[in-house]
């Protein structure tokens, strides 16, 4: 058989995803002729589908530098960027700096491609500097004491410590802007909040009917359409960096003692499916729900559902992402990466990755020890789902809680059928 006629019955494997029949074939053609740019090029990508993204992206600079065409610089343009995300997931952010900047390089990429690349260097780049200054090293205590005057203002709003399970929202009413995406970007998203919280709530009552809700919110926002059954807790937040004011709050409230036991810190469109006992049963001191999206490597980890087992845990453990959240507003990598304040969008979800110095599956496999703390690692897809319009309510039965981000909200109407 010719050499041509190898390579289309290799091609056609490779298209039906039989691997091992296309590498073999081509393994045995490229012994015979080992610079032949059309071999390289093919058992590159048998190489890419199987996941040797290192030897794939060898072989197909081999044929580049023999034949530089454009369909195999497309083809390593592909190659880079995936192994720099399976790099990056591993934690070896040098190397995948490296193959980020050498897919940028690349000719023949879209719009899109180019963005997301240029993000990918962007994140990467961001933790890299977090780390070379040294912010989330467990040698060094980060804890922070939240302002005295938000510690006094839970104390008093809460006279004795609450018992069993808390479940807390935090919740501001900014008006059409509210969401602080929106606002940075100039976006008004037309949101009914007060809809949202209430379905959240009735999903913790119904999923943790013995489970007490707790409210934080600023001095001024109506709350009177709230469940008469919850607790509202008033603070003195500062509107403008709000989501540094969640983690104050969250922190103070940890470290007022008022929660002995367990606790669910939730976003307003979070609801709970299921009952926290299938979590809490586990035993862990923290518990943060994980994404291996590589475009989320610098986040690993959302804040809409956080657990803690208990009122010690929970006062270290904000206690330090508060220490870390400022430590990261006020670094020259979160300012060169951003053009806005971090205390108004980002900085959580970055405290969350600086507490486990960006260590989260699959190379911290279900948890860790970070700050003296046990931490538990549970997948977004199972106990932090963001749902899908093309989801029907029985998936949505299987997951442990569901989360309605951005614009779907209105999703929460299927809850009521």
């Amino acid at each position: 058989m010719s050499l041509e006629n190898e390579l289309a019955v290799a091609i056609e494997h490779y298209r039906h995803k039989r691997y091992a029949e296309a590498g073999g074939i081509c393994e045995k053609a490229l012994a015979l002729q080992p610079r032949n740019d059309a071999i390289l090029n093919v058992l590159g990508s048998v190489e890419f589908a199987q996941g040797n993204f290192a030897r794939a992206r060898h072989l197909v600079q081999s044929a580049i530098e023999i034949n530089p065409q454009q369909a195999y610089r497309e083809n390593l343009s592909s190659i880079s960027i995936r192994l720099g995300c399976e790099l990056l997931l591993s934690g070896d952010r040098s190397a995948a700096l490296e193959a980020f900047q050498q897919a940028r390089q690349l000719p023949g990429q879209s719009a899109k491609t180019q963005k997301d690349v240029e993000s990918l260097i962007a994140d990467t780049t961001l933790v890299r500097g977090l780390l070379t200054a040294g912010i989330g090293r467990a040698d060094v205590s980060w804890k922070a004491s939240p302002p005295a005057a938000f510690v006094e203002a839970v104390t008093q709003q809460l006279s004795a410590p609450i018992a069993g399970l808390a479940v807390v929202f935090f919740h501001v009413d900014l008006g059409a802007a509210a969401h602080p995406f929106a606002a940075l970007h100039g976006q008004t998203w037309v949101t009914d909040y007060q809809a949202t919280l209430n379905s959240a709530v009735d999903a913790a009552r119904r999923s943790n009917p013995s489970a007490k809700v707790i409210v934080l919110t600023d001095r001024e926002t109506d709350v009177a359409w709230l469940r008469p059954d919850c607790i509202v807790v008033r603070l003195p937040i500062d509107r403008e960096h709000l989501m540094f004011s969640r983690m104050v709050s969250y922190a103070a409230l940890a470290a007022s003692g008022s929660l002995p036991g367990p606790a669910l810190w939730l976003d307003s469109d979070v609801c709970l499916n299921r009952s926290a006992d299938e979590v809490f049963r586990l035993q862990f001191d923290v518990g943060l729900t994980f994404r291996t999206t590589p475009g989320e490597a610098h986040m690993p980890f959302n804040e809409g559902v956080i657990m803690t087992g208990s009122g010690h845990a929970a006062a270290e453990f904000f206690g330090t992402c508060l220490g870390l959240y400022q430590a990261i507003s006020e670094s020259e990598a979160a300012a060169r990466r951003y053009e806005f304040n971090v205390k108004r969008w980002r900085g959580g979800q970055l405290s969350l990755a600086a507490f486990t110095q960006w260590c989260f599956p699959p190379r911290a496999k279900d948890g860790l020890i970070a700050h003296g703390l046990t931490c538990r690692f549970f997948p977004c897809d199972q106990y932090n789902y963001t749902v899908q319009e093309k989801d029907d309510v029985e998936r949505w039965q299987t997951k442990w809680a569901l989360h309605f981000k951005g614009a779907r909200k209105h999703l929460l109407d299927r809850l009521k059928t």
